[in-house]
C-alpha cells in the first residue's frame, strides 16, 4: 500500500484508522505500507470518549513484512524530502512475525535539511524531526525466528512527551524474539 501526496505543503495521514497488509495463510510474509509526503502521520482520532489510536499492520505467519514513513532522501531526493514524521502516542506500528520466522522492518526517515548560514535553525521550517510517541514492534515469531529492524533517522528525534497534567509519556519499542509462551 502506498500513500504518497506531493508539493510544498502535502499530508500524507491516517487519523484513527487502520492500513493492514498482513499475510493469512502459513506460508506467507507480509505486504509492504509506505507514505511519503512532506508530512507523515499516523495520528489518533478523539472519539468525544477517548481517543482512538491509529494502526499499520505489516504482520505474518512466517515473517513481518516492511513498513517505511517518511523519505529516502539522503544525498538526492526523488521524492519530496519529509519536513515532519509523526507516531501519536494510541497508535501502532506493527510488522511481527506471528508463528515462525524474523520480524519485518519499520523505518521512519526524516531527511529534510535547509539550515540558512548565519541564522539559528528551527524545526520542522530549517530541518526535519521524527516524533514516536506510540508503540513500534517487529517481533520474531513465537515459534522461532528472530526480532526485526526499527530504524528513524532524521536530523532531530522526539520520543516523549509532557501531558497536560505533566506526566511524561514516552514510546515504547519491541524488537525482540519471542519464544513460545513468552511475551505477546
Amino acid at each position: 500500500v502506498e500513500i504518497v501526496a506531493s508539493g510544498s505543503g502535502s499530508l500524507a495521514a491516517v487519523r484513527g484508522g487502520t492500513v493492514d497488509v498482513s499475510a493469512t495463510d502459513a506460508a506467507s510474509r507480509a505486504g509492504t505500507i509506505n507514505m511519503n509526503a512532506r508530512t507523515v502521520q499516523v495520528d489518533s482520532f478523539d472519539s468525544g470518549e477517548g481517543f482512538i489510536g491509529s494502526s499499520l499492520l505489516a504482520n505474518g505467519p512466517s515473517g513481518g513484512g516492511t513498513i517505511f514513513l517518511g523519505d529516502l532522501c539522503f544525498d538526492r531526493c526523488s521524492t519530496e524530502a519529509a519536513r515532519i514524521v509523526t507516531l501519536s502516542r494510541e497508535s501502532l506500528l506493527s510488522a511481527d512475525a506471528t508463528a515462525t520466522g524474523n520480524g519485518g522492518s519499520i523505518q521512519l526517515n526524516s531527511t529534510f535539511n535547509d539550515i540558512p548560514l548565519g541564522a539559528p535553525p528551527v524545526a520542522r521550517t530549517n530541518f526535519g524531526v521524527v516524533d514516536i510517541y506510540g508503540r513500534l514492534q517487529a517481533r520474531g515469531g513465537v515459534g522461532g525466528g528472530n526480532g526485526g529492524l526499527i530504524e528513524t533517522s532524521g536530523p532531530a528525534l522526539t520520543t516523549s512527551l509532557l501531558t497536560a497534567g505533566g506526566v511524561l509519556q514516552s514510546t515504547n519499542v519491541d524488537a525482540s524474539a519471542r519464544a513460545a509462551g513468552g511475551i505477546a
